[in-house]
């Protein structure tokens, strides 16, 4: 009971990790609200935090000299709340930027600490587990904190922001369960082996991180995409509202519950051609969602998108986990997670860059499932490749 009850307190901070996206539903009222900007500059709104979390994660490893792991946990949980409901009180756009700028350095910091404090205090099958889980938990908390911005929506677009009043329940939990000090598992990984003092990383292992960040990038910014766009389609197809895009959108996270149900029996099963072939099957169900011409189709293939998207994640951070040494998982970590948060803040850009060449609408989505068959198709080719030699 006690192992659990502390699991819960350490997975309990990934609730909140990708909470910025969970305000989507409030984007085409956002829009009418601030007429005289352009929609980028307003779907900025939302993906900015993404942007603040890179420089935050780049002085990472400066911020751990001053601070140590709970500290920087406690700092950063009061942080998202405070500068999360700014919005609610004011509504001048440049001030509602520099707080969703401030709620990102407050993300960053628990960013990195939130999946390092895992891999530190678990090893073998029962980190790839608890990984799993900590995807599941991410995926939890932005879905209830989407599903509750939906709700709110119908008072105004100004209530959604309230929903960052839950990182001081986040908080209280990690106080009150989490242990006080991860203990470092005696199991090397397959990356450390017998030679735990390396503290540089081999030409393969940075190959693998910057793979792994490449692929974060591309994922990441196909998600927040979905996330931008979905409310916006919906009212304009006239499927629905925006609250029913919230449901569909709170839906397709809680996928993420199923997959990382699933996520170690698929790991085991396909080792490393896992992330090939989840990179293959989401390109096949975004294609498939750029040609649904009701909101039922449209939603079940965004549970499908949801699935197969956080397979991938759960692949690529148990990757990470596995095959780079503890003494300098901290970076990769950290590197990845750059990259993720890069593809979530380019997303309304790349969003522009599409419409430029004509993809409007679903139609974007079939040019994101097309390219990601083309990444999986290159995944899987590397693994044969790998194999080989």
């Amino acid at each position: 009971m006690k192992q659990t009850i502390e699991k819960a307190g350490l997975l309990s901070l990934s609730l909140i990790l990708t909470s910025s996206g969970a305000i989507a539903p409030a984007i085409p009222a956002m829009k009418a609200f601030y007429h005289q900007f352009s929609s980028t500059q307003v779907e900025l709104i939302l993906s900015i935090p993404s942007l603040f979390v890179i420089l935050t994660l780049l002085a990472n490893h400066a911020i751990r000299r001053v601070l140590s792991e709970r500290h920087i946990i406690i700092i950063s949980l009061i942080l998202i709340p405070l500068a999360g409901i700014v919005p609610f009180f004011v509504q001048e756009y440049w001030l509602v930027l520099a707080s969703r700028a401030a709620f990102g350095i407050g993300t960053g910091l628990i960013n990195a600490v939130a999946i390092t404090i895992l891999s530190d205090y678990y090893s073998g099958r029962e980190r790839a587990q608890v990984l799993g889980w900590r995807v599941s938990a991410e995926i939890i908390g932005c879905a209830l904190l989407t599903l509750l911005a939906g709700q709110l929506i119908k008072i105004s677009w100004m209530h959604t922001f309230l929903i960052y009043t839950a990182g001081l329940i986040i908080l209280a939990i990690f106080l009150i369960c989490a242990p006080r000090q991860p203990q470092v598992p005696t199991e090397p990984t397959k990356a450390e082996g017998a030679s735990p003092t390396v503290h540089s990383l081999s030409r393969q292992q940075l190959s693998t991180v910057i793979g792994l960040t490449l692929c974060g990038v591309w994922f990441v910014c196909i998600d927040v995409s979905l996330a931008l766009r979905l409310p916006e389609i919906t009212i304009a197809a006239g499927f629905g509202s925006a609250t029913d895009a919230s449901i569909i959108l709170s839906l397709k996270q809680i996928m993420g519950i199923i997959a990382g149900a699933v996520f170690v029996y698929a790991v085991s099963r396909y080792k490393q051609r896992l992330l090939a072939l989840s990179a293959l099957l989401i390109g096949v169900v975004l294609v498939g969602l750029s040609l649904s011409p009701t909101i039922w189709l449209l939603g079940l293939s965004s549970f499908g998108v949801g699935f197969v998207y956080s397979i991938i994640l759960s692949t690529i951070f148990h990757r990470l986990s596995d095959e780079v040494p503890a003494q300098s998982r901290s970076t990769a970590t950290a590197i990845v997670l750059v990259g993720c948060n890069l593809g979530g803040g380019s997303a309304p850009y790349v969003l522009q860059l599409f419409s430029w060449v004509g993809a409007r609408g679903l139609a974007v989505f079939a040019w994101f499932g097309v390219l990601s068959m083309l990444i999986g198709a290159s995944l899987w080719l590397s693994c044969r490749y790998a194999r080989s030699r």
